[in-house]
């Protein structure tokens, strides 16, 4: 490992001892006043540390003391079908070199979408789970069609946070322009033309696997789960063998199979089984694939018979928990609509209920909407 630090402290004493080194020079953060700082037990701490504003004495950082205007002028644009917004959603950092390697974090909003407003998605004849091509001057990208509206009209969002570590065609920062600040260097991420369009795959598939699956369907976007791996697929040639095709994916050549299909839904499933365990379960059809992922991810490692494995969800006796909304604790859609219905009229109602939003908080936004929606349905009975 090259990397010379072994604990956060020591990153945080080599930028005091460098500010300490740079004392003289005047500039706006300045950390050598923590050179005594016990840092394991250092609080937060507001910058400036006085509780002053920043250049409140009207001086600035240059030797006449003023500041110093940059003209600027915004990118000229053309007017597209949408507007690309980029950006970080709640779960991801950066390109998942850290949060990408949590199975919880990455089962949660398991693929790359782009967000759309529902008179959006109907003028482009694209439903819930369609496939969206994305196409700007720069390149494209191939993203789930999220339908809502925290999406304005003729406007896209799309996270930034996959590579082609996870996705082969889901990398959106590929349509972004080239273009930075000149001073800052930071990219023009935020307002890039482009043009959607739905895109025509002949078939879904939902692949739950115990190894990291070897995927090359034109749409393909894998995650870590708790089990294994799980890997979202589409495409429009059709594979003449599912069950060759399962093993190929899978990586288990010698697995023992369990194959369904119903020819009047065009639908096929796939099991596979080594030593009477588990460890890959395939679902095809031409349409998005519905199934209970949650409880497809389960089953992969366990004694379940294949029969009850194809079946792609959660048995009678256990309520299906729904769409994850807190991550920490793996708490369901479903599960909070229920707390709901019981009364949990508040936040912190459903977290004492169920325990969402009591670790890191994230998806308190999200509660309120369903505790609003609950009360919205409730009223209308």
């Amino acid at each position: 490992n090259a990397f010379p630090y072994e604990k956060p402290a020591d990153v945080f004493a080599e930028y005091v001892a460098l500010d300490k080194a740079l004392s003289p020079v005047p500039r706006d953060l300045d950390l050598s006043i923590f050179a005594d700082a016990d840092y394991v037990n250092l609080i937060p701490t507001q910058w400036p540390r006085n509780g002053q504003r920043f250049f409140a004495d009207g001086r600035f950082y240059h030797p006449d003391g003023k500041a110093r205007m940059i003209p600027v002028a915004a990118p000229a644009l053309s007017r597209p079908r949408f507007a690309l917004n980029t950006g970080r959603n709640r779960d991801q950092w950066h390109t998942m070199t850290r949060t990408g390697k949590s199975p919880r974090l990455g089962a949660h909003l398991a693929e790359p979408y782009v967000e759309l407003h529902p008179a959006d998605a109907a003028q482009l004849g694209a439903g819930p789970g369609a496939l969206i091509d994305v196409q700007s001057l720069y390149g494209g990208a191939l993203l789930r069609a999220l339908i809502t509206d925290r999406a304005a009209q003729g406007q896209l969002f799309a996270p930034m946070h996959w590579t082609r570590q996870r996705t082969r065609r889901g990398m959106i920062n590929s349509l972004t322009a080239p273009v930075v600040d000149p001073v800052s260097g930071q990219p023009a991420l935020k307002s890039g033309p482009v043009t959607a369009q739905v895109y025509p795959a002949t078939w879904y598939g939902f692949l739950a696997s115990r190894r990291k699956p070897d995927v090359h369907a034109p749409y393909t976007a894998i995650a870590r789960t708790a089990t294994g791996w799980q890997a979202e697929l589409a495409g429009q040639d059709i594979p003449t063998d599912w069950q060759a095709e399962a093993l190929r994916l899978s990586g288990l050549s010698d697995a023992e199979v369990s194959i369904q299909t119903d020819p009047a839904s065009a639908t096929t499933r796939v099991a596979m089984v080594q030593d009477g365990v588990i460890v890959a379960l395939l679902f095809v059809a031409p349409h998005p694939v519905v199934v209970a992922r949650s409880a497809v991810n389960d089953t992969i490692g366990t004694t379940a018979s294949p029969l009850i494995a194809l079946a792609g969800r959660h048995a009678a006796d256990l309520p299906d928990p729904g769409a994850t909304v807190c991550a920490c604790f793996n708490v369901g859609r479903n599960t909070l609509l229920a707390a709901i219905s019981g009364g949990a009229g508040t936040v912190a109602a459903l977290g004492d209920a169920t325990c969402a939003g009591t670790n890191c908080g994230s998806c308190k936004p999200e509660l309120k909407a369903l505790i609003a929606d609950g009360s919205i349905a409730m009223a209308a009975e």
